[in-house]
């Protein structure tokens, strides 16, 4: 049972962290078509990594809060 229950949170985690991959991208996207010079857009670009790299720091927190949830229980 509490796999099952581990499964459904990594997933929800897994689409947390696509759903904000996804923002992220549109944002820059958004701050590129605003951009007037290179490095503005190249900032967009470095804003949007940055933000994949929190979402997929979040998304594995999450995952390691499941699995310590499992062994606790």
């Amino acid at each position: 049972m509490h796999s099952a229950k581990q499964k459904v949170k990594d997933a929800a985690a897994v689409a947390r962290e696509h759903a904000e991959i996804l923002q992220a991208k549109y944002e820059e996207k958004a701050e590129k078509a605003v951009a007037t010079t290179v490095a503005e857009k190249e900032i967009a670009t470095e804003r949007r990594k940055a933000k994949e790299a929190v979402a997929k720091m979040k998304m594995h927190e999450a995952k390691a809060d499941h699995a310590e949830d499992k062994l606790i229980a």
